[in-house]
């Protein structure tokens, strides 16, 4: 569990690497695909960074002359045996009675509130996706010729979009705006529901990190 904390650690400060270069660099450019590009393959990479081994392969030299000494082929090494403490040296006895004995219990408490942090989001997750499937079965579902779906509800909602259907009101329907079709349209072409449900989904795993929910309001503007 240890190694666990210590990955999420590493993602939390790649993450905020990243960010900050990311403000700093490309956040007043107006390269909007470029900037969504540059954040989702950031928060990704901060995610799979910290399984890279990298290994290092170094020669070195013997000079002439030294004496190379053969080692036996086969070396038996005694096993090591825990040992009764009383029978131990004084300083060992008294070393191992200091050790710390309560580390254990507190990295249980902080998995506990690690894991129920995730669970609720991801719980969270999960609610809002039932909302929008209800939502999109309650309305009267119109195909287009491209291959979406246009759904129309009798419900004063904002319009919105997800995977491949687009969610208008009856009133802004008959309204025969087309600028609004046009603007969900396109978050469905671009992936945008995609994106962030990903996003989402990894943001569940870093609830405590205040950096993931500036960059994914970042992101969402980006969309906008």
């Amino acid at each position: 569990m240890l190694n666990f904390f210590i990955y999420e650690a590493k993602v939390s400060l790649l993450l905020a690497v990243f960010y900050i270069c990311y403000r700093v660099l490309l956040s007043h450019e107006t390269f909007h695909r470029l900037n969504r590009i540059v954040l989702t393959g950031s928060v990704i990479v901060s995610f799979l960074l910290p399984f890279c081994v990298l290994t290092v392969h170094r020669t070195v030299m013997v000079p002439a002359g030294t004496a190379v000494y053969d080692m036996p082929s086969e070396t038996t090494i005694p096993p090591v045996l825990p040992q009764d403490p009383q029978n131990l040296p004084a300083f060992a006895a008294e070393t191992a009675a200091n050790a710390p004995q309560g580390g254990g219990w507190l990295l249980t408490l902080l998995a506990f509130i690690y894991f129920a942090g995730v669970a609720f989001c991801l719980v969270r997750i999960i609610v809002e996706l039932i909302q929008v499937t209800r939502i999109i079965r309650s309305g009267e579902i119109l195909p287009q010729p491209d291959g979406l779906s246009l759904v129309i509800v009798d419900r004063d909602l904002a319009p919105f979009s997800w995977m491949r259907w687009t969610v208008l009101s009856r009133e802004d329907y008959e309204s025969g705006n087309r600028h609004i079709r046009e603007h969900e349209r396109a978050h469905i072409c671009l992936g945008h529901a995609r994106d962030l449900l990903v996003m989402n989904v990894l943001s569940a795993m870093q609830w405590f990190n205040p950096v993931m929910r500036m960059l994914k309001e970042d992101l969402r503007a980006i969309y906008e």
